[in-house]
């Protein structure tokens, strides 16, 4: 069967695939392209003339495609931060500009409050933390389906107490709770088109989605269901008023008992960006843990700070390796994986114990064997957690050829 398939909101699909102007959304204009449009093929060709089959018109190509040259005179937007690096205000922090990207933590891992603050540095063009550097301020569209309005307004003003916004910042960001608004899950292709339509009106620069599981009304283990719903988070982000810059999302996410993100691995296939916030001794660590757009960001650090008059403060809390975490030594170990297969360095055990246990080599003399074993049992761990898979350049390992080699994997397991 040809044609936009069959539904309930049929004529409504139709409106929203068809082209939209690149200045703005034009409904009028939008209603002329629909009515001018060919009526779709019949569903089964009729025969002509002795029989043989008649010619049936072919529909216009719906998909857009573009050259090289095409890219060369008209390229498409940059990529561009919205929360930049320390001292690099337009490098690809946290947050960038059109993205897809996941923040996941344990119940009560401060994941909503870190949220909330992201919203508010984009939407003010405060530094986030006091250090990542927010370039331009923006519109922010927040989807909360767990607060609700009274612990919004108690969280916003114990922000306030501390370090008030002025009131641009105020207007800027607008939320929409799900004690309200109960039909805000994604679920279905209705309520896509209505997001859209919000998305459309308010035309935010970030939009937040808190919880993943509350908006996403499919098994999360079911790959398919995952990817129709990152697919529809893609398609209401392409809602603003350009949508050759759509606008960032950040959904929320709740970590699974071993540890990861929960849900099916298509998830993760879908994302940009995807973070960890983990809970330490000294503070709340913000793990990068897939990065498409550019390199891994180090792990960043962060706390709440509770002020004697009320209120609350997000600090950034400078983090110190500790070789007695094994964590903490995971991720040294994997990050210097990652940069020693860009620059093209090999990757055996002593090479990567060389970099792991810089501090302790002396100049003239050789690593000791106390720091190979430790590098041993890092790699075997993440070699358990699936971050790190061994290889042999030259082939199949056999007597005589050179060690093992270690490889970083960006792939998640299904979990």
């Amino acid at each position: 069967m040809t044609g936009t398939p069959s539904h309930p909101n049929g004529e409504d699909i139709e409106r929203l695939l068809l082209p939209r102007p690149s200045g703005g959304v034009d409904d009028a204009l939008i209603d002329q392209q629909a009515a001018a449009s060919p009526p779709p093929p019949p569903a089964a060709a009729t025969v002509g003339t002795g029989g043989a089959p008649a010619t049936t018109e072919r529909q216009p190509n719906p998909f857009r495609y573009w050259s090289i040259r095409d890219l060369k005179e008209n390229p498409p937007p940059p990529l561009t931060p919205l929360i930049g690096l320390p001292g690099n205000p337009n490098g690809l922090g946290i947050v960038v500009a059109g993205s897809v990207s996941m923040i996941h933590a344990a119940p009560g891992g401060h994941k909503s409050w870190l949220a909330i603050l992201i919203a508010r540095a984009v939407a003010s063009g405060r530094p986030l933390f006091g250090i990542h550097p927010v370039p331009t301020p923006g519109r922010v569209l927040y989807l909360d389906f767990e607060m609700g309005r009274t612990l919004w307004n108690e969280r916003w003003h114990a922000l306030d107490a501390v370090d008030p916004v002025d009131a641009d910042t105020d207007d800027r960001v607008l939320f929409m709770t799900k004690d309200y608004e109960p039909a805000m899950a994604l679920g279905d292709t209705e309520a896509v088109l209505r997001m859209v339509d919000v998305v459309r009106e308010v035309d935010p620069d970030l939009i937040v989605v808190d919880t993943f599981g509350d908006a996403a009304t499919g098994d999360e283990n079911d790959a398919r269901a995952m990817n129709q719903f990152m697919t529809a988070i893609r398609l209401v982000s392409r809602g603003r008023t350009n949508p050759d810059t759509p606008a960032a999302v950040v959904v929320i996410h709740h970590d699974n008992k071993l540890g990861d993100y929960r849900g099916s691995v298509a998830i993760n296939g879908s994302l940009d960006d995807r973070w960890q916030l983990v809970p330490t001794e000294h503070a709340l660590e913000l793990r990068h843990k897939k990065a498409r757009l550019r390199k891994a960001l180090p792990p960043i650090g962060w706390r709440l700070d509770e002020h004697p008059g009320g209120g609350l403060q997000a600090v950034h809390v400078p983090l110190i390796r500790e070789t007695t975490d094994a964590d903490r030594d995971d991720q040294r170990v994997w990050d210097i994986l990652r940069a020693m297969e860009a620059d093209g360095e090999p990757t055996t055990k002593r090479d990567v114990a060389v970099r792991f246990r810089a501090d302790y080599v002396t100049p003239g003399k050789p690593l000791a064997d106390k720091h190979i074993d430790a590098t041993d049992r890092v790699l075997k761990r993440l070699i358990d957690q699936g971050r790190v898979f061994t290889y042999h350049p030259d082939g199949p390992k056999k007597r005589g050829r050179n060690p093992d080699h270690y490889r970083a994997s960006t792939m998640v397991k299904a979990t």
